[in-house]
C-alpha cells in the first residue's frame, strides 16, 4: 500500500480496491507497535481519484483509531503512462491511554495526561510516472500532533517538513513475462536530524507472482512474496530482520 506513505500513489489501478493489512513489530516484545488497517480505494470521475482507510493501533499503553480520506488528481501529459498525480490526506483521529499499564501510573510526569485525546493529522505527495519511471515525494505528517499533550484536543499546525520521503524506480519487462522493479526510497526524519536510504528489488511473473527483497540502511533487510488468486484476489507478505545494531540501539 505505497499510498499509506505518499497519498499521491492512491487508486493507482483502474479498478477499486479493496484492502486489509495487519502488521506486529518487534516479534515477542510485550506492549510492541500492532496496526490493523481496513482501506478501500478507486477512481472517481476520469482524473479523480479517492480512498479511505480506518486503522487501529497499539503501542504499550496507547490505543489509537484513525479515519483518513485520501482524494487525488491525476494529470495525464500526454499518454496513459504519462502523468502528475497529486494526493491530500485528512484524516481525525482518536488516542486512549491505559495508564494501568505504566509501570509506575502516579508517576509525575503523568499528571493531567488525558485518558483520551483527539487530533487531526494531514499529508501531501506527488508522483511522477514517465513510462517505466517513476518519481516519488510526500510529507506524509505535515499536521503536528503532540502526543503527550495535557489537552483533550489537539488544535492542529502545520509542521515545517518534519518527515520526508522520496522514492524513485523503474520497472524492467524481460522477456517470459518477467519485470523486475529496483527502487530507492530515502526518508529524512528533523526530529532526530538523520536521513536513511533503503533499496528493494520486486520481481513479479505474469502479474501473478512475486517477491523481493530490501535493504534498509542502519537497520536491516527484508524480505517478501505475494501471489494472485482467483484474478480479484492478492496475498503477500513481509518479514524483516533488523541488524543486530538496530536492535542494541533501541
Amino acid at each position: 500500500n505505497p499510498w499509506v506513505y505518499n497519498p499521491a500513489k492512491v487508486a493507482d489501478k483502474p479498478f477499486t480496491q479493496l484492502g486489509i493489512s495487519y502488521r506486529q513489530q518487534w516479534l515477542g516484545i510485550q506492549g510492541a507497535l500492532s496496526r490493523l488497517r481496513l482501506d478501500l480505494q478507486g477512481n472517481v470521475g476520469k482524473n479523480f481519484r479517492l480512498g479511505g482507510m480506518v486503522q487501529q493501533i497499539s503501542e504499550g499503553p496507547f490505543q489509537e483509531i484513525e479515519a483518513i480520506l485520501v482524494p487525488a488528481y491525476a494529470l495525464k501529459l500526454r499518454e496513459e503512462n504519462y502523468a502528475i498525480n497529486f494526493g491530500l490526506s485528512l484524516g481525525i483521529g482518536n488516542r486512549m491511554v491505559n495508564m494501568s499499564k505504566f509501570s509506575d501510573p502516579n508517576d509525575p510526569g503523568l499528571i493531567g495526561l488525558p485518558n483520551a485525546k483527539t487530533y487531526v493529522m494531514g499529508g501531501f505527495g506527488i508522483d511522477i510516472i514517465l513510462n517505466n519511471l517513476e518519481i516519488g515525494a510526500a510529507i506524509p505528517h505535515f499536521i503536528r500532533d503532540e502526543r503527550t499533550s495535557t489537552e483533550n484536543f489537539v488544535s492542529p499546525s502545520i509542521d515545517s517538513l518534519s518527515f520526508f520521503l522520496a522514492t524513485m524506480g523503474y520497472h524492467f519487462k524481460m522477456q517470459g513475462n518477467i519485470m523486475i522493479s529496483p527502487e530507492i526510497i530515502y526518508h529524512f526524519d528533523n526530529g532526530f536530524e538523520s536521513s536513511q536510504f533503503e533499496i528493494l528489488t520486486t520481481i513479479t511473473y505474469n502479474q501473478k507472482v512475486w517477491g523481493g527483497i530490501s535493504y534498509r540502511q542502519a537497520y536491516g533487510g527484508s524480505v517478501l512474496a505475494g501471489i494472485n488468486l482467483r484474478k480479484y484476489f492478492d496475498i503477500s507478505y513481509i518479514f524483516t530482520v533488523p541488524s543486530l545494531g538496530a536492535i542494541t540501539n533501541r
